[in-house]
């Protein structure tokens, strides 16, 4: 018989914390993953910090991905936390604002499982770079 593991991938999206950067402040997450599947060649555990300009980067890149397949029907790339209108004018600094920061964080562990489970993305490059590459850049 054979017993073989069940392939799973569990990321969790937490410790936000504002970085300053000169004159720029911006928040980073911690995004670790768990998983059993031999597709990460980091092991089963490991994680890495991203900004929330990183996840935009990489939902543009998979919904690029997702528009060229065109020989079967995919899906779509799940949404990201959007903005409000305070913290798009930054009134008050409201990005930084704890219920603020938790709720994106809340979303953005929602997205980042979502496309990690999804049956094509789970194997796209850019996710698995994202998600192991401590310099995740897309030029």
């Amino acid at each position: 018989m054979d017993f073989r593991e069940v392939e799973y991938t569990s990321i969790t999206v937490s410790d936000p914390r504002t970085v300053t950067d000169g004159l720029t402040q911006y928040t980073v997450y911690k995004v670790h993953t768990e998983t059993t599947s031999a597709q990460f060649k980091r092991g089963k555990s490991f994680h890495v910090h991203r900004r929330y300009k990183q996840f935009v980067m990489l939902h543009d890149a998979l919904k690029t991905f997702l528009a060229s397949q065109t020989t079967t029907r995919c899906g779509d790339v799940p949404a990201l936390p959007g903005d409000t209108l305070a913290s798009l004018l930054n009134i008050s600094n409201a990005r930084f604002d704890a219920e603020f920061v938790e709720d994106r964080r809340r979303g953005l562990e929602e997205f980042i499982n979502t496309v990690a489970n999804h049956t094509v993305l789970r194997f796209n490059p850019v996710l698995l770079d994202f998600l192991q590459e401590e310099d995740f850049e897309l030029t």
